[in-house]
């Protein structure tokens, strides 16, 4: 007996409350064969649609199967390319239609779509997710006319191998499924990539002297000129000085006439005077101190006439406050001041004191320097020892 044959005494007998013949008993897996090979048979609708849902014939199950014709699985609503009659089946088959039914769609909304330059060769762009969209078509041109698909989904994308001082157009749409949902509408926008940046220098800073010190940069090959700037203060609130440098080669400088015993900050930027390259950040050397100076020897140290126990000692200052702290005088018993009796620390910019023998009589040997101030200056060299006889 043949599958139609089958398919329709099982109908009937399921219709009369009858039991099949033994000989016309089969599964009911293939009645449900049978009844899907009947339907396809004489399909003449693109949508076969079921009205009662039926264990029956699950999800997945195939419903065209002819040759030159896509195969078809069933998903609640299905698609399918064959025509067909209205047919109807009651009872345990569960109710289907197979009409040439309206089947209406909903086109998606279009996708948000945003960029953010990062540098001359970097957009980031950014698409919105759209609901019931399976796929996204992010696209890419330089000139509205030829475009490039560069990414198929939601989210940001990192743009990169763009090319400086050039225009990028983007466009998004949401793809549909074909059925329920079809594609949105195109949303655009632009973005324009920056000059190239020239390369951010690496300072350095070294040789420090009591008046200044040196600075040397690495060089973008791009660039022909550089920028210095000199602080007191490490954010650069305060710009001492700015120094502009041309031509290639100008990786290093000598900063001289500077204080003593003093922190300075330098950062160096480099440029292109062609303008085909932006500046680059400046680069930061951190802190450089210039060395203390080392005050001068005071002069023309000498010893007076003795009066009483008292040895008047005068000098000629040859510093100044707030270079000079005070002056510093050693009397000692010895040449090699190994037995220091007294040390006399007479005020800043001071040109004479007394040495006080306290009566002890005898040959005393002294000396003198000034002192610095511990920041910028620092203590001079002794003086030549002179002699002098307490009687």
């Amino acid at each position: 007996m043949s599958n139609k044959k089958k398919i329709v005494e099982q109908i009937i007998r399921r219709l009369k409350s009858g039991d099949p013949s033994v000989a016309s008993n089969i599964h009911e897996m293939e009645v449900k064969e049978a009844v899907m090979q009947v339907l396809n048979s004489r399909l003449r609708t693109q949508y076969f649609e079921s009205l009662q849902l039926s264990e029956n014939i699950p999800d997945g199950c195939v419903i065209t199967t002819y040759d030159n014709v896509p195969v078809i699985s069933w998903n609640g609503v299905s698609k399918s390319t064959l025509p067909a009659i209205p047919v109807s089946l009651p009872k345990n088959m569960g109710v289907w239609r197979i009409t040439p039914v309206p089947y209406t769609s909903s086109q998606l909304s279009a996708p948000t779509l945003s960029c953010a330059v990062i540098s001359s060769t970097q957009i980031n762009v950014t698409v919105g997710s759209v609901s019931n969209a399976i796929a996204y078509s992010l696209e890419r041109s330089t000139d509205l006319n030829n475009w490039t698909v560069i990414s198929n989904t939601s989210g940001t994308f990192n743009d990169t191998g763009r090319t400086g001082v050039t225009t990028y157009y983007y466009r998004v749409k949401a793809i549909g499924n074909g059925t329920t949902y079809t594609d949105s509408n195109y949303r655009y926008t632009t973005a324009t990539t920056p000059k190239p940046q020239l390369a951010t220098p690496v300072v350095v800073c070294s040789n420090p002297t009591p008046d200044g010190f040196d600075i040397a940069w690495s060089e973008d090959a791009h660039a022909d000129g550089s920028v210095l700037e000199r602080s007191l203060f490490s954010d650069f609130s305060v710009i001492q000085d700015s120094l502009q440098l041309s031509g290639t080669g100008s990786g290093a400088w000598a900063y001289t006439g500077l204080a003593s015993g003093t922190t300075y900050y330098v950062r160096v930027k480099v440029t292109d005077s062609t303008n085909t390259y932006s500046d680059s950040n400046y680069g930061i050397a951190g802190s450089i101190t210039t060395l203390q100076s080392k005050l001068n020897v005071p002069g023309s140290f000498a010893s007076g006439v003795q009066s009483g126990a008292f040895m008047p000692l005068t000098w000629t200052d040859t510093n100044s406050s707030p270079n000079e702290s005070n002056i510093e005088i050693q009397v000692a018993t010895d040449s090699g001041f190994t037995n220091i009796v007294s040390t006399l620390t007479p005020g800043a910019d001071s040109t004479d004191t007394s040495f006080n023998s306290g009566g002890v009589t005898g040959t005393k040997y002294a000396r003198i320097r000034a002192k610095g101030n511990g920041t910028t200056t620092t203590d001079s060299d002794w003086s030549n020892t002179i002699s002098f006889v307490i009687t």
